[in-house]
């Protein structure tokens, strides 16, 4: 996300419903915390933590109270999304670092402050670790609740996740995040910090692989001289009980707690290893380790060490993960790991095919394993064996017949080639079977490198009819080749009116200017910080950038200038329609009218609220204000007015082809139609969030327009009808029209770019970025390219009419198509 976008977002954070009017928000798929983790304390001493002076290190100053008043502005605060026995989880906006948090707040008790929050507050401020939920800040609201705010973790439940992995192959690949579960518990035993409530709830699982442990509310301060609280069960608790936090008198989940735990002796890091032990068993085996109808039953189960083992639950399980599972959840604490980074490294050496350590192997499975690991140097051993067999054999039989001799020789050697032969050919083949394996995995989320695994096939496996049937789903789905070279997120894309090159912004102030008959670029430096508008001139020698630095920069080839008069971040830059005058926006509320020959300028007005978009409409220049101002102005005279004109920030302006109409959209979501000479011809509607973007149709005859919800809209122009396209699962970021003006793409924030028909219909939708799409236009030659926050611009081929070749063949095809490198992002490339 640009600056610009930054500050539009926190000013506009107070508008949303739920935030800051008291209104409740409706949280969707991303919502992060589950209601089983609000308020999952067990009733604590009133004694809190321990203060700075009496912990040992160089204090020189005593540490502040835990809980400081806060500014009543700092936070927006939204609608609730779990509550618990000590308070609530709420959605809320730091308005000062402009970010999406979600705050604990304390139930309100005559302004007492419960020291068991603060307790916990504390404890989970001081676990700094990627894989455990950071707190940002903790301290007293307005109204004298205390509260704590944290990270914004988007993703599910490992819980939620483990319900859609049905067989063992499945849950196996989720066993990286239990490895990093049992890291950060690791760290956190190292702080003097127990959890005492791992489960899968407790673990979320983000959309880029991040593992996250949450709810520290029953965690044991070692360091602060804790003692661990009884467990007992309430009478006649139900199934669903058991696999719930027990608050107050119990303290845990049935299901996962140690027996030490469930008998209420004293807990230490081999409790928490337990823990690790069962979670791990239900993500290998489905089902927790302990089940029953009521909460006493479990207990009792625990307590006693009674449940079925791994091994028997799921027989096909690898013995050494089998092993791994019964160590930790030993019944006798001192037969477990000594602490969760053991296990976590014996989780290690399984991953990477190393011996575990903690499992006993017979010879026959060594020998196994060896000869799995030395295969080629092993059937060279044989076979030098079966030559030395013959050559005796030929030495021994010399006398009897020489004749007889060279034919045992020969057929001996021709069977050892055959076996030799057969062996590397089953070796290929298995090889290769794991390929496809990848390319099937990896056909929904990215064609492209599903594709490049298929290259990757031998000769004889290209032929396979299964290997061509995927490269014909890839190509239907839509194959590209990328453009690597940026290290930060790509905001915006421009093409050259040739259609030959290709101008890309990224947010590290960076543009590239890219030659795409070569897919070769340079690089543009100069502003410092992100690039909010690129523009090229009409006849294609010039690129104009906008940047946050206040600067206006005129490109041409690799050198370039950057130009001063706005004092602040300028949002917009247009050229005239014979290239000799460029026009620029500033949130200084600056139009400035540059000399784009002499690379001067002047300021043509100065507006007591900020400029933002901004048209060149025949001869006059248009311009949208933060105040919901629109103007249009004279560039030789710098005669014109702004005029109220909408409620809200303008966002996006477009001026139809032949300049009779200029429609105008704002933040939230109104779009308006104007004549050129300021009178509203038409209101065309509204959108549900603000408009990021307006295009009109070659033939000026439909307007299309996107912005924060998911449906992308083509306008009658003038009669104002509006057909709806939709498939977008989130909002748009741009738009662009094809040259003939039949067809719309639009880049989606989930991550997909969408193509429809100008007349309405299903999308064909290309998927690889995995990203937040930024940019899209349209190029000769039936191409599409996009720009998104992986680094990356990626090229489209909007027509695969073109037959499949067969064999080999079909590698030089794919090679041709896409150019997906399979190297990790920190390989040499």
């Amino acid at each position: 996300m640009s600056e610009g976008d930054r500050r539009r977002e926190a000013a506009h954070a107070a508008t949303l419903p739920g935030v800051g009017d008291g209104t409740a928000l409706t949280l969707g798929h991303d919502a992060t915390v589950a209601p089983t983790a609000v308020g999952q304390l067990a009733t604590l001493p009133a004694a809190g933590m321990p203060h700075a002076e009496t912990l040992p290190g160089p204090h020189t100053v005593a540490d502040h109270a835990s809980l400081q008043p806060v500014s009543e502005d700092s936070y927006s605060i939204g609608g609730e999304i779990a509550r618990g026995g000590m308070g609530k989880i709420l959605s809320a906006r730091d308005r000062r670092l402009r970010r999406d948090v979600v705050i604990k707040v304390t139930r309100h008790e005559d302004g007492r402050i419960d020291p068991r929050f603060e307790r916990e507050a504390l404890i989970t401020a001081r676990l700094q670790h990627p894989s455990i939920v950071r707190v940002y800040e903790a301290g007293v609201l307005g109204d004298g609740r205390a509260f704590y705010a944290m990270e914004r973790v988007r993703g599910e439940s490992l819980e939620v996740v483990l319900e859609t992995k049905t067989s063992l192959r499945e849950r196996l690949s989720l066993l990286p995040h239990a490895i990093a579960v049992a890291d950060a518990i690791a760290y956190a035993h190292n702080e003097g910090v127990l959890h005492r409530d791992l489960k899968p709830s407790n673990v979320l699982i983000g959309p880029f692989g991040e593992t996250v442990v949450i709810d520290w509310g029953l965690a044991k301060d070692l360091r602060a001289g804790e003692v661990a609280g009884a467990l007992s069960s309430s009478p006649g608790a139900s199934s669903l009980d058991a696999s719930l936090t027990q608050v107050g008198s119990v303290m845990g989940t049935p299901s996962y707690m140690a027996p030490e735990q469930a008998r209420g002796d004293a807990s230490d890091e081999r409790t928490d290893v337990y823990a690790l032990g069962a979670l791990l068993y239900t993500l290998l085996s489905g089902v927790p380790p302990h089940r029953g109808r009521t909460t006493e039953e479990v207990l009792e189960q625990v307590a006693a060490g009674r449940r079925v083992p791994i091994a028997e639950r799921e027989p096909t399980l690898p013995p050494e993960l089998a092993t791994i599972v019964e160590r930790a959840m030993a019944r006798v604490p001192a037969d477990r790991y000594a602490n969760a980074k053991d296990l976590a490294e014996d989780l290690r050496r399984y991953a990477a095919g190393k011996l575990v350590a903690s499992h006993t192997y017979s010879m026959w499975r060594l020998l196994r394993r060896w000869v799995r690991r030395h295969a080629i140097t092993v059937g060279v051993a044989a076979f030098a064996a079966v030559v030395l067999a013959v050559i005796g054999v030929v030495a021994l039989q010399r006398v009897v017949n020489a004749k007889d001799r060279a034919n045992v020789a020969r057929d001996d050697a021709q069977r050892a080639r055959d076996d030799a032969q057969q062996a590397r050919l089953a070796a290929e083949q298995r090889t290769d079977e794991l390929k496809l394996d990848q390319a099937i995995g990896a056909i929904d989320e990215d064609p492209s490198r599903a594709a490049a695994w298929i290259a990757l096939l031998t000769d004889q496996a290209l032929a396979w009819p299964k290997a061509r049937a995927l490269v014909a789903d890839a190509a239907a789905r839509g194959l590209a080749r990328e453009l690597r070279g940026h290290t930060g997120d790509i905001e915006l894309i421009a093409l050259s009116p040739d259609g030959l090159r290709l101008a890309t912004a990224a947010d590290d102030g960076t543009i590239r200017m890219w030659t795409l008959a070569d897919e070769s670029s340079v690089v543009l430096a100069g502003h410092h910080g992100p690039i909010e508008s690129i523009a090229f001139s009409p006849d294609g020698t010039l690129l104009a950038s906008a940047g946050t630095d206040g600067k206006v920069g005129l490109w041409n080839g690799v050198s370039g200038r950057l130009l001063a008069g706005h004092s602040d971040t300028v949002r917009a830059v247009a050229f005239s329609a014979d290239g000799t005058q460029l026009a620029s926006t500033s949130e200084d509320g600056t139009l400035f009218l540059w000399d784009v020959p002499a690379r001067t300028g002047r300021q043509l007005i100065k507006h007591t609220h900020g400029l933002r978009p901004l048209v060149w409409a025949g001869s006059s220049i248009v311009v949208g204000g933060f105040d919901g101002t629109l103007g249009r102005f004279d560039p030789k005279t710098g005669k014109g007015t702004l005029v109220p004109s909408h409620r809200a920030e303008v966002r996006s302006l477009a001026a139809s082809p032949d300049g009779q109409f200029i429609a105008a959209g704002d933040e939230t979501g109104v779009i308006r139609l104007w004549t050129l000479g300021g009178a509203l011809a038409l209101e065309l509607g509204k959108h549900t969030d603000v408009v990021r973007d307006l295009v009109f149709t070659p033939d000026g005859r439909h307007l299309v327009s996107a912005g924060g919800d998911p449906l992308v809209r083509v306008h009658a122009i003038p009669e104002g009808t509006a057909v709806e396209l939709t498939g977008n699962a989130d909002g748009v970021k741009d738009l662009d029209i094809s040259k003939d003006g039949a067809w719309v793409a639009s880049a989606g924030i989930d991550g997909g770019v969408r193509v429809w028909p100008i007349g309405g219909g299903e999308p064909h939708t290309f998927r690889g970025h995995g990203t937040a799409i930024k940019g899209v236009v349209f190029a000769p030659r039936r191409r599409l390219i996009s720009g998104a926050e992986d680094d990356r611009a990626r090229i489209w081929r909007l027509d695969r009419e073109e037959p499949l070749p067969e064999g080999p063949a079909l590698r030089v095809w794919i090679n041709a198509q896409t150019n997906y490198d399979l190297r990790p992002p920190s390989v040499p490339r």
